[in-house]
């Protein structure tokens, strides 16, 4: 299946081209904002500040700064994707402080760069802006003087995503003294913005395959296609793996057509080679981009590290094939916890943040494609992030895709050792359903951790970017469930979590009861014994909460402040091992 489509705008490229003087791959100008604004950057005139009726508030600020997708989104109208995530990147934000401001045509301005030793020069580099609230598009201008700007390019408003582009610039090849602009207005109106960034203009060599984007599934900008498999996944289960689908998004950066281009993906598992899917294609024009999908006819048939090697080539030998190549990860579960406990994950495991609502009750939610059938939830988990505070009660649940209620937990009252297990180790709490929930097999459903305002204040942990549609969050009744940038770690688990310990139910005489329990539970044994009984109970985690020495008939195992769900008491007597089987139910 192939998409071809060109870019955003016209591209007017010769077919055929000297070699450049300039070295392959040398940006005469760069700039990704990491270290806040470069020297030498126009921010233009300043703006004035206005009042929440638009009235001029007679102090002024600079139109332009650098962000992250956090600050861009601070009053939620201007939600520039996180991607790459914790990234900063430059912004004209009429949203959110310092402004909203007066912002009728602000421009960014390059510093003069030297184009006299270069030829067919390309400027690249990103861009975001969604056109919200009648906001105007961007501009891209160039001038040799300073004075007579001329229009080089558009950047047209697209929703959801960040925009990677290419504007001609040979015009002013041989030019030694260049300078390019970014310009955007609100148009009058209170809007969103414009954001810019990996800046680089260079020469354009004759052969340049550039990997714009790949995926491990038909990745969309956001997550309401119900008919695909949209999502980013970091972890899935191995009964709802698919055939492995590899999405391309390639680009020819260079002068000349692609002949014969070729995007093969490299499959393994935990380091064995399962093996290489190439699609063919004819000709790839100049300037042009591919979306293509590799349908590799391999389906995972065991848990392990899934990794795909990307690569694309031409007839050809590509003058930059530093880009050219990337790598994609993929985690497949199963039962137990060296296995992921049959998780279905969208985050990345890495902490940028966290999500709160001041104390008061919330809810997110994390949305995943159940593709096959015969898969049932028995839990959801997440990461208690940095401010949460012990006895905070929660519960999960399970929606369908209009939010319709179809399984919930009993209540949870997080405790300070979940707490610093979170914070110092990344693990997770489980808040199992006490009755697994059959999922349809051709649905998708959100897993859900919601926070109850009259108890102590939690907050959960924010990974990677997220899709649109595929991370929300809600602060209270009367309040629209509302899109977030980036994925809180709450996971789905399609399988019972385990603690990993095999149980031995033969001859030791020691019994567990009241089963369930609520302020405690008793270890009994049969009769007094010679020998002591050493004993631990076990959470789903496999984490030691209670510990002793049993030396009499009958040993109590406090429970009122461990939270509700299944645990193991594991004990060990003249060598022999004894599971056996707690539940505490508050």
């Amino acid at each position: 299946m192939l998409r071809h489509t060109l870019l955003p705008f016209a591209l007017l490229l010769g077919l055929l081209a000297p070699s450049a003087t300039i070295a392959q791959g040398t940006c005469v100008l760069s700039a990704d904002f990491e270290g806040g604004m470069p020297a030498g950057w126009d921010l233009g005139a300043q703006v004035e500040q206005q009042d929440g009726l638009g009235n001029g508030l007679g102090t002024f600020v600079d139109a332009w700064r650098t962000g992250t997708s956090s600050e861009a989104n601070t009053n939620g109208w201007f939600p520039v994707p996180d991607a790459p995530t914790g990234n900063l990147f430059a912004m004209a934000n009429d949203d959110a402080a310092p402004c909203n401001c007066a912002m009728a045509d602000v421009a960014l301005t390059s510093p003069a760069f030297d184009l006299s030793a270069s030829q067919n020069t390309a400027l690249r580099f990103r861009a975001f802006t969604d056109g919200i609230f009648w906001g105007g598009s961007g501009l891209v201008e160039a001038t040799t003087d300073g004075t007579t700007w001329t229009n080089v390019g558009t950047i047209v408003p697209v929703p959801h995503r960040w925009q990677r582009l290419m504007i001609d610039l040979s015009d002013f090849d041989g030019e030694p003294v260049v300078r390019v602009r970014f310009r955007w207005s609100d148009n009058g109106n209170w809007a969103g913005g414009l954001a810019i960034d990996d800046i680089c203009v260079a020469p354009r060599q004759p052969h340049d395959l550039v990997v714009l984007d790949a995926f491990l599934s038909d990745a969309e900008a956001d997550a309401y296609n119900a008919a695909l498999r949209t999502l980013p996944y970091t972890q899935l289960p191995l009964e709802q793996a698919d055939t492995l689908l590899v999405k391309l998004v390639v680009l020819n950066a260079g002068t000349l057509a692609a002949i014969s281009p070729a995007y093969t993906a490299a499959i393994s598992v935990d380091g064995n080679a399962q093996g290489s899917f190439t699609e063919n294609r004819t000709v790839l024009g100049a300037g042009e981009t591919d979306t293509v999908l590799i349908h590799t006819a391999w389906l995972p048939g065991t848990t392990g590290r899934i990794e795909a090697a990307i690569s694309v080539a031409a007839l050809s030998t590509d003058d930059v094939p530093a880009d050219n190549d990337t790598t994609l990860g993929l985690w497949i579960t199963g039962n137990g916890v060296d296995l992921g406990n049959n998780a279905m994950a969208l985050d990345d495991s890495v902490v940028t943040g966290a999500i709160a609502n001041g104390g008061n009750d919330f809810a997110v939610a994390v949305r995943y494609e159940i593709t096959r059938s015969g898969s049932a939830a028995h839990a959801v988990g997440f990461l208690p992030g940095s401010g949460s505070v012990a006895n905070g009660r929660l519960v999960a649940k399970v929606l369908d895709d209009q939010f319709s209620l179809l399984a919930t937990s009993a209540e949870h009252v997080l405790t300070q050792v979940e707490i610093d297990d979170a914070l110092t180790q990344g693990r997770m709490v489980y808040l199992p359903f006490s009755t697994p929930l059959a999922l349809d097999g051709n649905a998708d459903v959100y897993a859900v951790i919601e926070h109850e305002s009259d108890s102590g204040a939690v907050t959960v942990a924010l990974a990677n970017g997220a899709v649109r549609g595929s991370a929300l969050f809600y602060d209270g009744p009367g309040i629209q469930w509302n899109n977030l940038l980036n994925v809180p770690i709450v996971r789905l688990y399609l399988g019972g979590p385990e603690v990993g310990l095999n149980e031995q139910v033969n001859g030791t005489g020691l019994t567990v009861a009241p089963v369930p329990c609520d302020q405690e539970t008793w270890l009994w044994c049969d009769g007094p014994s010679t020998s002591p009984v050493v004993w631990s109970l076990v959470d789903l985690m496999g984490r030691t909460v209670r510990s002793g020495v049993a030396r009499t008939d009958r040993e109590r195992i406090p429970t009122a402040d461990l939270p509700t769900g299944p645990y193991t008491v594991v004990t060990e007597r003249d060598g022999v091992r004894q599971v056996l089987r707690v539940l505490v139910v508050h």
